[in-house]
């Protein structure tokens, strides 16, 4: 009897061990789908960022556009060459517009136009100019919100531009704009001039600076190089100036919000040398139309590309002037009333209001609208 229990103990013991392992083995066949299926999950794809380039086709003309800043006045700068080249050419016209941003995206983006065969370029900002100069001495290059060609080395003379280069020059009226600043804001008499390194930029704070210098006024410059020394650039300008003059360069540009924090916490006046830059961050502005110098470059690029029918423009040889002249009277003053009533600010002397969200200063930058055609009428001088 004894040994008979010991037995059956014994296989009691024996029965245990093979149910647990069995109980194991089970826990561990349940695991391994999960495993499995944590090996197999596919890989989201990523974006292809470039955009294939356009199909030519016989009989339309390819205008390669080089958009240094996405900003609503190189946008609008575009939309007036556009609607001219549509207007003049039709369907014909096929503009392949991409975003350069900075100087070396700009150039692959001027010798992928040319390695297309793109029939011209558009380069819309001065570092766009540049670089497209630098990559063809025979593809048709237009300029668009570029100060001053011979500056940048991208014209011979402003008469004759010679090469294969030309464009419509933006430079706004420096005498009228230091006399709108002086009605606006009559009790200012030190101007602090923010600025980035590009070379229109400086040619414009120095045109400004000298007139404005021998109307009374006090000029002080500050240069920035980044987004830290434009901080900094901001910071000292609001506390050493009754001002601020900004010029369209690609750095403030960029910088917007940042320009609009700085100054509307320290209320200090914003003057800048377009109306896109005002609507976001500044209080006054007075400066070229963007869409009519758009209107006149698409007029030139027409000229350009049908001058012999049938051939391809790059033997074409040269381009026409830059006719900067015709940009004359089609500047004119705005103000931006949201920032005003934050900075205390008034519209006492009617000048135009532009049309900026109320939510402006919390976050409403995209919402902002455009002009109604009374205040697009770029032919109308002054306030």
């Amino acid at each position: 009897m004894k040994s008979r229990e010991i037995m059956r103990r014994l296989a009691v013991i024996v029965m245990c061990g093979v149910l647990g392992l069995s109980a194991a083995a089970c826990g561990k066949k349940e695991e391994a789908p999960a495993e499995e299926e944590a090996q197999e999950e596919p890989e989201e794809p990523e974006e292809d960022p470039e955009p294939p380039a356009i199909v030519h086709e016989e009989g339309k003309y390819y205008v390669g556009v080089i958009l240094e800043v996405d900003c609503e006045s190189y946008r609008a700068a575009l939309q007036g060459f556009q609607d001219t080249l549509t207007e003049t050419l039709g369907d014909r016209a096929v503009l392949d517009v991409r975003i350069g941003g900075d100087r070396k995206r700009c150039a692959e983006l001027a010798q992928r136009y040319i390695d297309e065969k793109d029939d011209m370029i558009l380069a819309i900002g001065t570092l766009a100019l540049e670089e497209s100069a630098k990559a063809t001495d025979s593809v048709p290059v237009m300029g668009l919100c570029v100060g001053d060609y011979v500056v940048t080395g991208a014209a011979a003379t402003r008469e004759e531009p010679g090469a294969n280069v030309t464009g419509v020059a933006d430079i706004p009226p420096v005498n009228d704009q230091y006399k709108f600043i002086s009605e606006a804001l009559p009790e200012a008499n030190k101007i602090g001039m923010v600025y980035g390194t590009e070379v229109d930029s400086t040619y414009q704070i120095e045109m400004f600076s000298r007139y404005a210098q021998e109307a009374g006024f006090e000029c002080i410059r500050y240069r920035a190089e980044d987004e830290d020394s434009l901080r900094q650039a901001l910071e000292k300008a609001c506390t050493e100036t009754d001002c601020l003059y900004l010029t369209t360069d690609a750095l403030l540009l960029n910088h917007t919000d940042m320009i609009r924090e700085v100054t509307v916490e320290r209320k200090k006046p914003v003057f800048t040398s377009d109306r896109g830059m005002c609507r976001v961050c500044g209080l006054l502005s007075f400066g070229v139309n963007y869409e009519k110098t758009g209107n006149q470059a698409g007029t030139m690029s027409v000229e350009i590309l049908t001058r012999n029918e049938g051939e391809h423009p790059a033997s074409y040889g040269r381009t026409s002037t830059m006719r900067a002249e015709t940009m004359k009277g089609t500047s004119v003053g705005y103000c931006n009333t949201v920032i005003g009533a934050a900075i205390g600010w008034e519209n006492t002397t009617e000048i135009r209001e532009l049309d900026v969200p109320a939510d402006l200063l919390t976050g409403g930058t995209e919402a902002a609208g455009e002009e109604t055609s009374e205040g697009d009428n770029g032919g109308e001088e002054g306030k």
